[in-house]
């Protein structure tokens, strides 16, 4: 259910051209964004097509889908004047740190990483995200 919800949505963003309001904006002010338009529409795209890989539950079609997403998130970098890499590197950084703080609040708890729940341990990883 979860899955269709979202392919209809970035369905619906890619046929009506709907972005959200912070990027049209930015759109707007910026002439490098607006040659990105159909990059940004190919990324939608393809996530909509890993979706429909996931809804397979085809392993070497979501494996393929997700290499083309990639691709075209980098594309996306490029056109934007950012370095893929640096920004998967602070994604990777702000990642671990994340990680770690909820590793910290476990511990304050005396409770085992593998001992909760789905839920549990993604609240605390919404408190590590609202501590930096």
């Amino acid at each position: 259910e979860r899955l269709g919800f979202i392919k209809e949505a970035v369905e619906k963003i890619i046929a009506k051209g709907n972005y959200p309001a912070k990027l049209t904006v930015t759109m707007d002010r910026t002439e490098a964004l607006k040659n990105a338009d159909g990059v940004v529409i190919k990324c939608l795209e393809e996530i909509s097509e890993v979706l429909q890989a996931v809804g397979k539950n085809d392993r070497a079609e979501i494996e393929e889908e997700i290499g083309d997403l990639l691709f075209s998130v980098a594309n996306l970098c490029r056109f934007l004047g950012v370095s893929a890499e640096v920004a998967l590197l602070k994604a990777t950084s702000k990642f671990i740190l994340r990680f770690k703080k909820v590793e910290e609040l476990l511990l304050k708890q005396n409770k085992k990483f593998l001992d909760c729940s789905a839920e549990y341990l993604d609240k605390l990883w919404q408190e590590a995200k609202q501590g930096g």
